[in-house]
């Protein structure tokens, strides 16, 4: 698990190296740009640490997600009794605040800011792409782009960390190299949420108008 977690992260650097670019330089042509994000006091990485980890989007994603695992009985040694669900939720839970706790801990060295800078208006498209490109990328302490180094072996140091407790059905290479997958995956969804949410909250509200 080890080896091939590392030459994934290794594949990310390799990728997040050739997208890397000041944050002043255009995503995409024509389009506006994401917003510079002021520099995270140590005070700040706490408190997004503490919101990321046990805020109310956590405890509903970590319910969500344990729930469907418990439906189909992943990892099956734990069974689907109450004590299994309560495995699952725990392990969900510490791989998540691990992950973030090495993201904030990590990054504040070199000044890797852990949150979604986003553009906010315009065509969907270029923002897409901005969605995308921010799950390799984050803005550092001047708002340049830079590869998310600190997010790459956060990923790692949660999936190694909770080998330590996860049966053998669950510590596999192929495992650990499927939950930085769903990691990145998870990322996707909460940089497209910061990016549209807003957007999809005015169209859910927008009365139609009367005849």
């Amino acid at each position: 698990m080890f080896s091939a977690s590392w030459s994934l992260l290794l594949l990310l650097l390799a990728l997040s190296a050739s997208l890397a670019r000041p944050a002043r330089a255009q995503i995409w042509p024509g389009t506006p740009q994401a917003a510079s994000l002021a520099p995270l006091s140590a005070e700040q990485r706490g408190l997004w640490f503490a919101h990321q980890s046990f805020g109310v989007e956590s405890w509903a994603a970590g319910l969500f997600s344990t729930s469907l695992r418990h439906i189909r009985n992943r990892p099956e040694e734990w069974g689907q009794g109450v004590d299994g669900f309560g495995r699952r939720f725990a392990t969900r839970m510490a791989s998540n605040a691990i992950g973030n706790m090495s993201e904030a801990a990590l990054g504040s060295l070199w000044g890797e800011d852990p949150r979604y800078p986003k553009i906010g208006q315009g065509p969907f498209k270029p923002r897409m792409m901005h969605v995308l490109k921010m799950t390799v990328l984050a803005q550092n302490n001047n708002g340049d782009y830079m590869p998310a180094y600190a997010r790459y072996a956060s990923a790692v140091v949660a999936a190694q960390t909770t080998n330590l407790w996860r049966p053998p059905s669950e510590n596999t290479q192929i495992d650990g190299l499927r939950r930085i997958a769903n990691g990145a995956m998870f990322r996707i969804f909460t940089n497209f949420m910061d990016e549209f949410g807003g957007d999809i909250k005015r169209k859910l509200l927008r009365r139609k108008p009367r005849p």
